[in-house]
């Protein structure tokens, strides 16, 4: 699903937590290297493995996103 030009939104599960950087599992065999947005660092927002989140996806490197939304 495209919002904006030239970003993909997708759903899947954090697997992993290093530092600032989130392992993201898509489509049950693709992971996506993500950092976290603004908004969710700025609002104390906290991720563990297993929390299911929405990631922005550039359509020039699919291989790193943006975590933007964590499930409830």
């Amino acid at each position: 699903m495209a919002d904006k030009d030239g970003v993909l939104e997708f759903e899947g599960s954090v697997i992993n937590l290093v530092r600032d950087k989130v392992f993201v599992q898509i489509n049950d065999n693709y992971t996506v290297i993500c950092t976290v947005s603004g908004k969710i660092r700025q609002s104390g927002i906290k991720l563990i493995p297993g929390d299911k989140v929405r990631v922005e996806v550039s359509v020039y490197d699919t291989s790193k996103g943006r975590v933007v939304y964590r499930m409830k």
